[in-house]
C-alpha cells in the first residue's frame, strides 16, 4: 500500500496503459477539484489523481472519495497570491510530479487545479508522437484554424503552464528546469523559467 504518497504503483493503479492526468490543490479549493473531478467522470476518464498540498486537503479528497495522494508540502493552508512566496513555492513540487512521472515511463499531462479537462486529451497529444512536452500559451488567439498547433505567429507569447503534457523524451528539459529552480526555489518562478 502506498499510504497515500505519490508513486510509481499508485499511477499504475488508476493508469495502466501509462498515461495519467494529474492535478493538486489546497484545503481552500476543494471545490476546484470537485469541479475538476466532475468533468473527469463525465468524460467517463479514470487515469487521474489529484494531489493534496496540505493535510486537510488530503482528508477532504479521501471524504469525497476522490482518486489522490499527499504532496507532502510545507505550502500554507490559506490563499497564494498570484507572485507571492507560496505560490512560487509550489513550482518545485509540480515540477517533481513531472519528473518522476515520465521517469516511471509515463506519459503525463498536468494541469492547474482551475483548467478543466474538457475532452480525452491523449488522443489529441497523439496527433504528434515525436513532441517531448506540448504546452499552452498566454496567446489570446487562435494562429490556426484547424484544430492544429499554433504557428510561428504566437511564439511571442509567454508559455502557460497551467496545462501540459510530457513524454519521457522530454527528460532532458525536465532536468533542466528541476536543476534551475532547485538553485533558487523561492525566488525562482516556474512558469518564467520554463
Amino acid at each position: 500500500d502506498d499510504d497515500g504518497h505519490f508513486t510509481q504503483a499508485a499511477l499504475r493503479r488508476v493508469a495502466p496503459h501509462n498515461k495519467v492526468i494529474l492535478t493538486f490543490v489546497n484545503k481552500v479549493r476543494i471545490d476546484f477539484a470537485k469541479t475538476w473531478v466532475a468533468h473527469m467522470k463525465r468524460l467517463r476518464l479514470t487515469n487521474y489523481l489529484v494531489g493534496a498540498t496540505d493535510e486537510p486537503a488530503l482528508k477532504a479528497l479521501k471524504l469525497a472519495r476522490i482518486p489522490c495522494f499527499s504532496m507532502k508540502t510545507n505550502l500554507p493552508q490559506g490563499e497564494w497570491p498570484w507572485g507571492s512566496p507560496s505560490f512560487k513555492s509550489l513550482g518545485p513540487h509540480k515540477i517533481e510530479l513531472i519528473y518522476k512521472s515520465i521517469g516511471w515511463g509515463f506519459e503525463v499531462i498536468i494541469t492547474d487545479i482551475d483548467a478543466l479537462v474538457l475532452r480525452e486529451p491523449f488522443a489529441y497529444m497523439a496527433r504528434w508522437p515525436d513532441a517531448g512536452f506540448l504546452t499552452t500559451s498566454d496567446h489570446l488567439g487562435n494562429t490556426t484554424h484547424d484544430g492544429g498547433l499554433e504557428n510561428h505567429r504566437g511564439i511571442h507569447s509567454a508559455f502557460n503552464i497551467g496545462y501540459m503534457f510530457f513524454r519521457k523524451s522530454a527528460m532532458p528539459l525536465v532536468e533542466e528546469w528541476r536543476r534551475v529552480i532547485r538553485e533558487q526555489p523561492k525566488t525562482r518562478w516556474d512558469q518564467g523559467e520554463f
